[in-house]
């Protein structure tokens, strides 16, 4: 991985990810900034020193244009922690190419299955997600006070 790479995409997840919760939570850029941080932070700290978990980037012309973070292990289904393709890059399938690298390579170290979170609101990844073969399995749902 390039140094300085996973700051890079670190960042750009973190205001993606804000971004979309701001939108579906209607709360502040603050608040959803906090939220993302705390998730970030317990999925690095659960996973970071595993050997199971994948930090992978995309590249075109040598330029890293994003990236996915994923844990997969035999007999187990495999999670897709995050992913990112840089705006400027999506609705070129760099997405779907990064995706089936991910399902293929979860498959080839034996995981049963992948499962993700993905906002509602992002209907271009849902229906990514769906011409994959992914199936809706429930409905996340979040009370603000």
């Amino acid at each position: 991985m390039p140094q300085g790479y996973v700051a890079r995409f670190t960042s750009a997840l973190i205001n993606h990810h804000a971004g979309c919760l701001q939108r579906v939570m209607g709360c502040s850029e603050a608040m959803a900034k906090e939220i993302t941080l705390r998730q970030l932070s317990s999925l690095y700290n659960n996973q970071n020193l595993q050997a199971d978990s994948y930090l992978i980037a995309v590249q075109r012309l040598e330029q890293i244009i994003g990236g996915a973070w994923y844990s997969a292990q035999m007999g187990q289904a495999g999670i897709l922690h995050w992913i990112m393709i840089e705006d400027i890059y999506q609705g070129n399938g760099h997405g779907k190419r990064l995706m089936q690298y991910v399902i293929q390579h979860c498959q080839s170290v034996g995981a049963i299955g992948l499962a993700l979170h993905v906002f509602a609101e992002n209907e271009q990844s849902v229906l990514l997600y769906r011409k994959l073969g992914f199936a809706m399995i429930g409905k996340e749902m979040y009370l603000q006070w």
